[in-house]
């Protein structure tokens, strides 16, 4: 059984790997929730956050059978230094974020998938020192209790 925990790490894992194969060189730095971050103020960084959504029962059966679908939302924060040339980078950023997760699944290594569909990007503008955007994405995935 696929816990949120284990989900969110392979999520994690995900992420890190397509930003590293989309950046080779120069990747931009990413805070992870609850993990020590001090950015600089030259650098370009991102946050991602997993959030838990809706759920609910799939199907009936004996215990170990019943299949349960689980939803939520993946919010990658792109923050860009100000004054670097419009909102270049930040569209950049966001569009290959989008790239990394929409239309694509991770196996969850028990027969389940989590998939990954409807990366939209929001800019919300200046916040301190930096230009900033949301990246959603929408996520589901199933698990057997």
């Amino acid at each position: 059984m696929a816990s949120k925990a284990f989900v969110k790490d392979k999520i994690f894992e995900f992420f890190q790997t397509g930003v590293d194969a989309a950046y080779p060189t120069n990747p931009p730095e990413i805070a992870y929730p609850n993990v020590k971050f001090s950015p600089t103020m030259e650098t370009r960084w991102l946050s991602i956050i997993v959030l838990s959504g809706g759920a609910g029962q799939e199907s009936l059966g004996s215990k170990g059978n019943r299949k349960y679908k689980r939803a939520g939302l993946i919010t990658v924060m792109v923050m860009t230094p100000l004054y670097t040339g419009g909102t270049v980078e930040s569209d950049t950023l966001s569009e290959n974020i989008e790239n990394i997760f929409e239309g694509e699944e991770i196996d969850l290594l028990d027969g389940s998938f989590c998939v990954f569909r409807n990366a939209t990007t929001i800019d919300t503008g200046r916040d301190g020192e930096f230009y900033q955007a949301l990246v959603n994405v929408e996520l589901e995935y199933r698990v057997i209790k």
